[in-house]
């Protein structure tokens, strides 16, 4: 038998996965150089199998199996597509895309006649991108959703960056009295107003609002930098995992913030909506996935443009620090003196020592004084809130 067909025939649960079929019964001469029959796929077949060969070609090169770029081999095929080829996507997989990843591998066993020292052999290269075929693949629709309310400076930066990647733009308003519905109108997106109740409670109001499962959230003031939107291009081409987290990068006062805990500052940003929902106490929102769910991190940042001016910031503090105040409350937290005192210490001393906000410069110091001020608002806050609300129970 042909090399290339016991390598693949080896691949568990690779026969159940082509019906149980022997491979030596499909005919594929100058590919496989198994016999051939004198069937010809139509142009349509021929061409579909091409692309999705071509699509497998760029992703065996990622994982450092470099054939080169011929596909002479596969213009010149011949015989019978299998049935099971038949762009049958049960669970969004196309057997097609599969079988065509196969080829390509194959293709190229043994044709390596050098090896680079230190680098994998070829049959190791091409038995990698034959397990990654034989996975499958599984190309998704993005909803990309954002909430906004007045967010007239920031909101067509942040569209403009989804562009390419989304093939549903929605955007959920809180009824804001600035241009964020004009400016939004410049683009192919489906606005909806819809009242505030929370940044959790409207969050996943928006994600309900989605056409497709798979669904990329940013916040106006938020945008893809360059990497990450390739990215999720490729992502879109083969998902494979149940949610993916980036990178975030913050502009703070036109300074990009490296250090003070703000970076790399990881979020799960893109998911499939059916294994998660939006967590945690508001503002603090983040997204959490069902367990046993599996993620992947991705290359690139979301752009992350937070404060124009340290006032902004401050405004800003004694807002967040309202809600989180009334979310401690409610959570039966207590204002303790003592955390009054030291815990706006010991939060100027994390940002600013150990997660090195003095490598930021003065923005760094200004960013780890306000952490200290958030904490000790947020706290003295709550005490105010218990002595107007005793009778709710507390935890230590």
């Amino acid at each position: 038998m042909n090399p290339s067909l016991e390598l693949l025939e080896s691949i568990p649960g690779f026969q159940g996965f082509l019906n149980k079929q022997p491979l030596s019964a499909y005919r594929y001469p100058h590919i496989l150089g198994a016999p051939s029959q004198e069937t010809h796929l139509t142009d349509v077949e021929k061409d579909e199998m091409i692309n999705n060969i071509r699509y497998m070609h760029s992703q065996a090169n990622r994982t450092g199996w470099c054939p080169g770029n011929s596909l002479e081999p596969v213009k010149r095929m011949r015989g019978p597509l299998p049935d099971s080829t038949r762009c049958d996507r049960t669970g969004g997989r196309s057997h097609r895309d599969v079988w065509g990843g196969m080829l390509l591998a194959t293709s190229r066993l043994g044709l390596q006649k050098e090896d680079r020292p230190g680098k994998p052999s070829p049959v190791d290269r091409s038995r990698r991108a034959i397990c990654l075929a034989s996975k499958g693949f599984m190309k998704v629709k993005l909803s990309v959703v954002i909430i906004s309310f007045n967010e007239e400076r920031d909101i067509e930066r942040c569209l403009r960056s989804v562009e390419a990647v989304a093939d549903e733009m929605i955007v959920v308003d809180s009824f804001s009295t600035d241009r964020t519905a004009e400016i939004c109108k410049k683009f192919p997106v489906t606005f909806i107003q819809h009242p505030f109740e929370g940044h959790i409670e409207q969050k996943n109001w928006a994600i309900s609002q989605a056409s497709y499962p798979h669904v990329l959230s940013l916040d106006s003031d938020e945008a893809l930098d360059e990497t990450l939107r390739r990215s999720i291009l490729n992502v879109k081409e083969n998902w494979q995992e149940d949610g993916y987290t980036m990178n975030r990068l913050t502009n703070y006062c036109g300074t990009w913030i490296r250090h003070c805990g703000w970076y790399p500052d990881e979020k799960l940003r893109l998911w499939d909506s059916r294994k998660g929902k939006w967590t945690g106490f508001n503002p603090h929102d983040r997204y959490e996935l069902q367990p046993g769910s599996t993620t992947r991190h991705l290359a690139g940042d979301i752009l992350h443009y937070s404060y124009y001016s340290i006032s902004e910031h401050i405004r800003q503090t004694n807002y967040f620090t309202d809600l989180s105040a009334r979310a401690y409350l409610e959570k039966g937290k207590k204002g303790y003196l003592v955390r009054i005192l030291f815990n706006p210490v010991v939060s100027f001393l994390k940002s600013y020592i150990l997660k090195m906000g003095l490598l930021d410069g003065y923005y760094g110091f200004v960013i780890s004084l306000l952490a200290a001020q958030s904490t000790f608002l947020k706290y003295a806050k709550l005490r105010q809130l218990q002595t107007r609300h005793p009778d709710h129970e507390t935890q230590p």
